[in-house]
């Protein structure tokens, strides 16, 4: 008896290997991948917000920007970006110990995983250097008018459901729609 379900596991196997079944694979393709990864290839825009990104930069974040891959307006951007969402308190008044507080820390993780994404997609040559900055100024973009509105929420929370696939988050980004104030 032992003998014939041996064989039997032997068959199943051998039948399974033959075919490129694998666990793994199934588990991928059918668990990993969330609603909103789905929704993300499929649909245009799912999220609409008034733009709080300026035209034109201050001289003080010009100068405080440098330089950087994607070019000036990332630099300002990001400077913008660091201005509105970290911030140091003092942990005890009169200590001079201060703590660095990041506002809505899944955004602002995401934001800082994308542009590492993008340089690699650049340095790899899949992507050029001209598409790479127009899709993490919008990415910024986003980012920048997030912080004030409430609306965004849900946009937050599907890329939390999406953390560990930088592609599908930053296909979410592309499915804000910011509209221009003037």
């Amino acid at each position: 008896m032992n003998v014939m379900k041996l064989t039997a596991m032997f068959a199943l196997t051998l039948v399974a290997q033959a075919t490129g079944l694998r666990a793994q694979d199934m588990y991928v393709e059918n668990v990993t991948a969330t609603p909103d990864a789905k929704e993300a290839k499929g649909k245009e825009f799912r999220w609409e917000c008034w733009s709080a990104v300026p035209e034109t930069f201050g001289e003080e974040i010009t100068q405080q920007a440098g330089t950087h891959v994607f070019g000036q307006t990332v630099a300002c951007l990001k400077v913008m970006l660091d201005q509105y969402y970290v911030s140091k308190e003092e942990i005890v008044p009169g200590d001079p110990m201060t703590r660095t507080v990041i506002k809505k820390p899944t955004l602002y993780n995401t934001i800082r995983k994308i542009e590492k994404y993008l340089k690699r997609e650049v340095d790899r040559g899949a992507l050029s250097a001209s598409d790479a900055a127009a899709a993490y100024i919008h990415v910024l973009g986003v980012a920048i008018t997030a912080v004030g509105e409430d609306e965004l929420d849900s946009f937050e929370e599907s890329l939390g459901k999406a953390k560990k696939d930088v592609a599908t988050q930053l296909a979410l980004f592309g499915q804000v729609k910011l509209k221009a104030l003037y």
